[in-house]
């Protein structure tokens, strides 16, 4: 079996590559749950905050062929021409902001970009933060100029992106609200708000090179 990949957004944003999905345009495709409720609204309970006690129950549950039928079942019953053919993570959801966040009374009043879900648009405003959606591919600079003051989103693609060199705050102590990206919302209580959270390794590096260097970076 051949499988071309086409990362990237290549073929548009996710709520449009379900559409792609459906039309039979494309054979199969890596969604969010959250992203799945643009079409199946109950997939949205994925999202809810402290759904999972920690990564291992997020592992546990999707493990779980019980949980496996409930969701398959639920798309199958909710919309036409999409069924599951498996499920994972991409690990749990991280805030990362450029200042600190140790608790939910950190982030009132921040503008936090989320995905464009019914589930998102509740949740964080009884935290009494204000949400704003726009596509991934507008979060470095949205950060960077101060459009948004926080984003979340799993660490490896924090990483890959490069989100650290304008939002180098983040570490296990910010994962009080976070979530599998495609199956489900993770959550585990902060530590107190006089413990400071510890940057990423990659982080840390990307603060001294900007300390020990006098010359302008180029932006990504």
């Amino acid at each position: 079996m051949i499988i071309d990949q086409y990362p990237g957004a290549q073929l548009g944003q996710e709520p449009q590559v379900l559409q792609l999905v459906k039309a039979g345009d494309i054979e199969f495709a890596i969604i969010s749950s959250a992203n799945t409720a643009t079409i199946s609204p109950q997939a949205g309970v994925m999202s809810l905050h402290y759904l999972f006690r920690d990564a291992n129950h997020v592992i546990k549950g999707l493990a779980d062929p019980r949980v496996f039928e409930a969701l398959k079942t639920m798309i199958d019953e909710t919309t036409q021409g999409l069924h599951v053919i498996a499920t994972g993570s991409q690990g749990v959801r991280h805030m990362y902001s450029k200042k600190e966040i140790h608790n939910v009374g950190d982030i009132k009043g921040l503008k936090i970009r989320v995905q464009a879900t019914a589930t998102e648009d509740t949740m964080f405003p009884a935290y009494a933060a204000q949400t704003v959606h726009m596509p991934f591919g507008s979060v470095y600079t949205s950060l960077q100029t101060g459009v948004v003051d926080v984003a979340e989103n799993s660490i490896n693609v924090y990483l890959v992106n490069k989100h650290y060199e304008v939002a180098p705050s983040t570490g296990p102590t910010t994962r009080w609200c976070s979530s599998p990206t495609s199956s489900g919302r993770a959550c585990r209580p902060s530590r107190s708000s006089g413990s400071r959270p510890r940057p990423t390794r990659s982080a840390r590096k990307s603060r001294r090179r900007r300390s020990t260097s006098s010359a302008p970076r180029p932006r990504s």
